[in-house]
């Protein structure tokens, strides 16, 4: 069943949980350097300049600058390398987020009323209740998490672009690659085979919200203090205890991410006529640094990694 176009806004949105939600709030602190999760990685005359994004920081020329060394990194690279959803790709996640079966097959009685009663009382119409009530119910629950820290004020805004508007004004290049070939097949297999410790994954942390504890602020202060621990135990979802038997499923979508970014570094590395050749790379933060991801391949592969 092809679902109108507006439904795209909702797999855009979706896209952010893959794996989890990386949402922010809109931030007040005053100015000054922030270590953030910026690295190095060195291997004989190449240097890649690695960013980790967590979803965007509001406004961040107006309150949170990035700070000098980082945009004299991009200033320095020959080339600006970021991840970037196309509407090829939205057309290809708004079919995978379809459900394969019934919300009573992947959901406790409980969690299935909970979820229904929630979808029926939102101001929708009956047409866009029966789309929000198609897809993973996992899914559904990230978009109310979404929309609840929206209604508390929290705005996002990538810090991709930002940093693709300071690669522009500096003529550098930029190219963008498609994580998802690697996401779809993580999201069908995990929403299918953990549906409903999903569920209470993204029910946990709407719970913390309502108990008015902010995650979303939470995250934005230890990405901006550099602490990848923190960051990655608020992103990846088996980092909790009660969902550590997904790391093998993580793992695996950790494999095929590198896969892909490698094949972009790499044919950067093969074209340029550079001596130094020195590239800028901005990726999810959970991609980049958790165990299995691209920081960890990069040092497999020779690479000496430093935070800066």
């Amino acid at each position: 069943m092809k679902h109108p176009k507006s439904t795209m806004i909702l797999a855009i949105i979706l896209l952010l949980a893959l794996p989890s939600a990386r949402i922010l709030p809109k931030p007040t602190p005053p100015r000054k350097e922030h270590t953030m999760l910026f690295f190095k990685a060195s291997r004989e005359e190449t240097t890649l300049y690695l960013f980790g994004s967590i979803g965007g920081v509001f406004k961040p020329d107006l309150v949170y600058p990035l700070p000098a060394r980082i945009h004299q990194a991009l200033a320095s690279s020959q080339l600006y390398l970021y991840h970037r959803i196309s509407e090829e790709d939205i057309a290809h996640l708004d079919q995978a987020s379809i459900s394969q079966q019934p919300w009573d097959k992947l959901l406790t009685p409980e969690a299935l009323r909970q979820l229904t009663a929630i979808v029926q009382a939102m101001p929708l119409q009956e047409e866009q209740k029966a789309i929000l009530l198609s897809y993973h119910p996992w899914l559904v629950m990230q978009l109310l998490y979404y929309n609840t820290l929206t209604q508390l004020g929290f705005h996002a805004q990538s810090e991709e672009e930002y940093l693709l508007n300071h690669a522009l004004e500096k003529e550098i290049p930029s190219k963008t690659f498609q994580l998802l070939p690697a996401e779809i097949p993580y999201l069908l297999t995990t929403s299918q085979r953990y549906p409903n410790e999903l569920y209470q994954w993204v029910f946990m942390k709407l719970r913390f919200l309502q108990g008015g504890i902010n995650l979303a602020e939470a995250l934005q202060h230890a990405w901006l203090k550099g602490d990848i621990d923190t960051v990655l135990d608020q992103l990846v979802i088996s980092r909790s205890p009660d969902f550590a038997f997904m790391q093998e499923d993580e793992l695996l979508l950790y494999e095929a991410t590198n896969q892909i970014i490698w094949a972009s570094v790499d044919q950067f590395l093969s074209s340029t006529e550079h001596d130094q050749p020195t590239l800028f790379l901005a990726l999810p933060a959970e991609y980049l640094l958790d165990s299995g991801g691209f920081a960890s391949y990069l040092e497999e592969m020779g690479f000496q990694l430093t935070q800066i």
